[in-house]
């Protein structure tokens, strides 16, 4: 099983984690990388998903005020 470390929101936006939880249910999305593979090329893949991932989420959150 994989040990994952969280990190709030990029540039310190209060993104709705229910609503990023809705989206993408399958996976945890926040800068999530894997302690135990951290020097590994899939946690590394996984860690640059994760990050444009919420990035992309906080610009739809920007033009969709009922998101907010």
């Amino acid at each position: 099983m994989s040990v994952y470390t969280f990190y709030p929101p990029a540039a310190g936006r209060d993104v709705d984690f229910r609503m990023v939880s809705m989206l993408f249910a399958r996976e945890p999305v926040w800068y999530a990388f894997l302690r135990k593979e951290r020097g590994n090329q899939k946690a590394r893949n996984e860690k640059v998903r994760n990050v444009k991932i919420v990035n992309r989420f906080s610009q739809l959150a920007e033009r969709c005020p009922e998101l907010q």
